[in-house]
């Protein structure tokens, strides 16, 4: 029983979180080359993240190009 408990808790886990910033920006490279669509989960991270100002802004820009 715990077993099953441990399973679903990691299931459940892994469904409730979104995609990476990785994800998201492979993501963002397909689409500008036509080859696919951005999902909801990373356009809305895409705005998140075009509300960033000063250092969080560096750091987000950093992680972005450290997924190339």
């Amino acid at each position: 029983m715990k077993k099953l408990l441990l399973v679903f808790a990691i299931g459940a886990f892994s469904v409730s979180c979104g995609p990476s910033l990785c994800d998201c920006v492979n993501e963002s490279k397909a689409a500008l080359s036509g080859e696919g669509e951005i999902s909801e989960a990373c356009a809305k991270m895409s705005e998140e993240n075009m509300k960033l100002t000063g250092d969080e802004a560096k750091a987000k820009m950093e992680e972005m190009n450290a997924c190339k």
